[in-house]
């Protein structure tokens, strides 16, 4: 495979966006997408930051978006605009099937 495609890939995968856009942040890099299960991303009790969930949000803005099709946020003290945040990213995500938000 040439490396031009592999690099095109590489820079639509949701899980190294995250990754470098933490990185170029100087944000925190918490192990989210280790939380899928069946296709359902629980994400109870991680204290999401403004900063996280501004990253988060915008990993999911790919091609290659469908590592899940279910999210959980429970106990992440997400405040409103947070969550807005969120909200915004989990649009992209044409497969998603069901929110939780406690």
């Amino acid at each position: 495979m040439p490396l031009s495609i592999v690099v095109e890939e590489l820079a639509d995968d949701s899980k190294l966006k995250y990754y470098l856009a933490c990185r170029q942040d100087h944000v925190p890099v918490l192990p989210i997408f280790q939380k899928i299960s069946g296709k359902t991303l629980n994400l109870t009790g991680y204290s999401l930051s403004p900063e996280v969930s501004r990253v988060f949000a915008h990993s999911l803005e790919t091609r290659q978006n469908s590592l899940f099709n279910r999210l959980v946020l429970d106990q992440n003290c997400l405040r409103d605009p947070d969550f807005a945040i969120v909200i915004f990213g989990l649009q992209k995500l044409p497969e998603l099937k069901a929110l939780t938000y406690k």
